[in-house]
């Protein structure tokens, strides 16, 4: 499952550029949405067929978050600042991934549950309240002098 994971986060890396073309800054909320949704499967899966399906959609979704959540830091900066808004959006990626097993164990703590799952739940919801704050988020304009002339 890992591995079909990984490669789902590959070619949602790789589908990012299209989809960023269509959707533009929205895109961060096709990742939050299909980060939620499969996040809901997993909890209630209870085939490994289901489980590494959803799995793999989870995948997609976070390869397409990633650079999603750099392009919204960077979008609005001067180009100077870009690489400083990557390095710190990667920070906090990895400090996220570091504390998961953390938030995951004291997730069951705080709701008084045995329930593997919960954290599952748990974090649909908050994949769910950032694609609904993204939805609203007005787009950054672009920094000066990255605004091309026609003509």
């Amino acid at each position: 499952v890992l591995s079909l994971f990984t490669l789902a986060g590959v070619i949602g890396g790789y589908c990012f550029y299209g989809l960023q073309k269509k959707f533009k800054i929205r895109v961060v909320v096709i990742g939050f949405l299909l980060n939620c949704l499969s996040y809901l499967f997993l909890s209630f899966s209870k085939e490994i067929i289901t489980y590494t399906i959803f799995s793999c959609i989870f995948g997609f979704g976070y390869g397409v978050l990633g650079p999603s959540m750099s392009y919204f830091l960077g979008i609005g900066l001067d180009k100077d600042y870009r690489a400083a808004s990557i390095a710190f959006s990667t920070i906090l990626s990895s400090l996220g991934s570091f504390g998961s097993s953390y938030a995951a164990k004291y997730t069951k703590l705080i709701f008084n549950s045995d329930w593997e799952r919960l954290p599952f739940v748990v974090g649909a919801g908050f994949f769910a309240a950032f694609a609904i704050l993204f939805l609203f988020v007005k787009m950054p304009k672009p920094a000066v002098g990255e605004i091309k002339k026609e003509g």
